[in-house]
């Protein structure tokens, strides 16, 4: 597919497909290109959102794909391509493109760039902060939530972009990077994607370009893509230096003598790194990786004693009453819920459910009814999950509630709780049923947790 080259000449007949925060970047992005008019097609359409330099043409519901006539169409990440009329468009020679693809097909600045299953925003937040307070103008965007291709207009000789890429953004882009990690691969997203082939093969797209390639030795998933390429580091927190060699990478990370090590050099103790869980020691290695030449130990250091976390990432937001509420709200799959609850001590009241995205909750059922004191279920997603916890046989099961919606799941927990236990939300399922986004859920999390309890006292505050 022909590139989309910056600058545009200006006659082009441009369309976006959806308007979020990518496609929203696109305009600002067009709006510098001298474009006056665009075509909007989404399922509803904000003129409002796009600067008010457009005139704007308008196709909803039924007819997104109806009297395809532009040039160029720009995609949300979460619009397939394959439509009929999509495809007679394309051979027609309208150029198709996203943001992420328009950011790639035009950057001249390294890009160290992340995705994965779990652990891509903290990873890509660690890697900016790693690569910052030095020389460099460090640039984090893409899928955490902020436009790439604006970024182009503030290239400079010392800019690095940071990039957090989703497997909807990798279905159709094999992107140049000078360094890249795929986190891990578990079934997610499924109510999208084909199958799960489909979805590895997206992830395994960042590796097509990438002049080093960072290997996740402690994930089967991730070790077969590398079939053919030789890794620049190989980081896991069970294998040992010496077993780690067959990959024969220029870096081995290994976890040993309570400390990240370095090619068998103790190099982060373990005790100095602020987030707990052994997945964040794996983001941290995975980011370490990334960095490795643009960074130093001092810095190192300095990031894993002060970062704490990312919103909605295991976020304590509120201690009441001798209650921890921990709100993790990012866990749209069980896989996530998994690893969150690993990291805990003591059993939580756990908050769970939402939307589906096809992925099953099998596995997770003997892992919450072995370790949650209580379980508050919600949304679609919870009845499903109730109806395999009903069908477990164990008779030690912890007490189960079922809410009615997400506010009257928080207030059950609330109430449930008492003097020591965590309240934990970790849905393992999408926030897409009664809310815009997994950020909303949380927000929504802490707002009923600090009205419900506003009487207790907080030793935080």
């Amino acid at each position: 597919m022909p590139k989309v080259l910056l600058p545009l000449k200006g006659s082009e007949k441009v369309g976006l497909i959806g308007l979020g925060t990518s496609t929203r970047g696109v305009a600002e992005v067009l709006a510098h290109s001298g474009i006056g008019t665009l075509t909007l097609r989404a399922k509803e359409t904000i003129p409002s959102l796009l600067p008010p330099s457009f005139a704007v043409r308008c196709y909803t519901g039924d007819t997104v794909y109806d009297e395809i006539w532009e040039d160029i169409l720009f995609f949300s990440p979460s619009a397939r391509r394959e439509d009929p009329r999509l495809l007679a468009a394309k051979s027609r020679g309208c150029r198709f493109s996203s943001d992420a693809e328009l950011f790639f097909d035009n950057t001249h600045a390294p890009v160290f760039a992340v995705t994965g299953s779990d652990g891509k925003s903290t990873t890509a937040t660690l890697t900016s902060l790693l690569l910052s307070g030095g020389a460099y103008d460090v640039r984090l965007a893409g899928n955490i939530g902020r436009a790439l291709s604006p970024l182009l207009f503030s290239e400079g000789r010392n800019t690095l972009t940071v990039a957090e890429l989703s497997s909807f953004q990798l279905q159709y882009l094999s992107p140049r990077t000078r360094r890249a990690v795929i986190t891990n691969l578990t079934p997610n997203h499924l109510n999208w994607h084909k199958d799960f082939a489909e979805y590895k093969e997206a992830k395994s797209h960042l590796l097509t370009y990438a002049e080093d390639a960072v290997l996740s030795a402690d994930d089967e998933g991730c070790v077969s893509l590398f079939s053919g390429i030789r890794p620049f580091a190989v980081f896991s927190v069970r294998e040992s230096l010496s077993s780690l060699l067959r990959y024969r990478a220029r870096h081995v990370f290994t976890l040993s003598e309570e400390a990240i090590c370095l090619d068998g050099r103790r190099l982060l103790p373990l005790s100095e790194i602020r987030l707990p869980g052994v997945y964040n020691i794996k983001n941290f290695m995975a980011a370490i990786a990334l960095s490795m030449g643009y960074t130093d130990e001092e810095r190192i250091l300095s990031v894993a004693r002060t970062f704490s976390g990312i919103s909605h990432r295991a976020e304590l937001v509120a201690t009441r009453g001798g209650v921890r509420y921990v709100d993790s709200s990012i866990d749209s799959s069980p896989a996530r819920t998994l690893s969150t609850l690993s990291a805990l001590t003591d059993p939580p009241i756990l908050l769970i459910g939402g939307k589906g995205k096809g992925v099953p909750f099998d596995s997770l059922i003997p892992t919450i009814l072995s370790s949650a004191r209580a379980i508050v279920l919600f949304g679609e997603t919870g009845e499903e999950i109730f109806s395999l916890l009903a069908a477990d046989g164990r008779s030690d099961k912890p007490p189960i509630l079922r809410a009615k919606s997400f506010r009257d799941a928080v207030r059950l927990a609330v109430r449930e709780a008492k003097p020591g236990d965590t309240v934990l939300l970790s849905p393992a399922s999408t926030s897409f049923d009664e809310f815009r986004n997994f950020e909303e859920r949380g927000d929504i999390f802490r707002e009923e947790v600090l009205a419900l309890t506003k009487d207790l006292p907080d030793p935080m505050i």
